[in-house]
């Protein structure tokens, strides 16, 4: 996954002549300021484009296939290593892929479905082979998601039905029920509810974030919370992701990314007897 990031956007500053020609030839191809940081907004906009794009990562603190890998954790050492290794995964991974949306922008002006940018330049720049590997270096990155997320959900359903402790014969089967459900459920709402792949993992990923993350956060720093109010935070902070998802976009979308977020810690914290 890692060199099928770097070697597209290189082939296709290559292909452009270089660095020099590659920017030259977004400056003369961009006018709308596609490739302005801020989109060309100014003042309070800006700021909140800003705090909003940076809040996607409050989500993070919800999401179980990632809260499993800390629990998995072994010790200290293999937490600073983890560190080190995703920092600088999402550091190269989200520039190169920055660099494909621009050489999409020149080499592809009539594409039609931005999303198909990758397919598109892989497709346009490297003969049927070369790209066939580069094509599956993108669906074991799809995969590596969607079956950490289907996993969660099949254990959890067997853990919290308590099948796990009192009935472990029938735990397997029951979680590979729950798995083969929601695969098609997702099947059903990619085909008949149509959306672009990135609203749609936008929208999830705010919405088990905001649902999950509270709780989560006050856990992990020992906060004492009453029972009674956990299944409130849960359902609040998912409903209220939802509502802001219909609302019109804010700048940077930041209501949808930290309202409901907010909301799930205040129903959890605020108010609670002391002593």
């Amino acid at each position: 996954m890692i060199f099928t990031a770097i070697l597209l956007p290189a082939a296709a500053v290559l292909h452009l002549g270089g660095p020099a020609q590659f920017y030259q030839a977004l400056l003369t191809t961009d006018s709308s300021n596609f490739a302005a940081p801020l989109g060309g907004n100014v003042g309070l906009i800006a700021a909140g484009t800003i705090a909003g794009s940076l809040s996607v990562g409050l989500s993070s603190l919800g999401q179980p296939h990632l809260v499993a890998r800390f629990l998995a954790l072994r010790d200290e050492r293999a937490l600073k290593q983890g560190q080190l290794i995703a920092t600088a995964w999402y550091t190269v991974v989200f520039f190169c892929m920055c660099i494909v949306g621009f050489a999409g922008k020149i080499l592809l002006p009539e594409l039609e479905n931005s999303e198909q940018v990758f397919f598109a330049l892989n497709s346009t720049l490297f003969p049927s082979v070369v790209a066939a590997v580069l094509l599956a270096a993108v669906m074991s990155a799809i995969m590596s998601t969607a079956d950490s997320m289907l996993l969660v959900t099949g254990t959890t359903v067997a853990h919290d039905l308590g099948l796990t402790r009192h009935y472990p014969q029938h735990a397997l089967l029951a979680s590979r029920l729950t798995i083969a459900v929601i695969s098609l459920l997702a099947m059903a709402v990619a085909i008949y509810l149509p959306s672009t792949i990135f609203q749609r993992v936008l929208f999830a990923w705010v919405a088990i974030g905001s649902a999950l993350g509270p709780a989560i956060v006050c856990h992990a720093l020992g906060a004492s919370i009453p029972a009674g109010r956990l299944l409130p935070a849960v359902g609040c902070g998912f409903l209220a992701a939802v509502v802001c998802y219909l609302l019109p976009n804010t700048p940077g979308d930041i209501l949808e990314r930290t309202g409901p977020f907010m909301l799930g810690l205040a129903i959890l914290l605020l108010g609670r007897p002391r002593g």
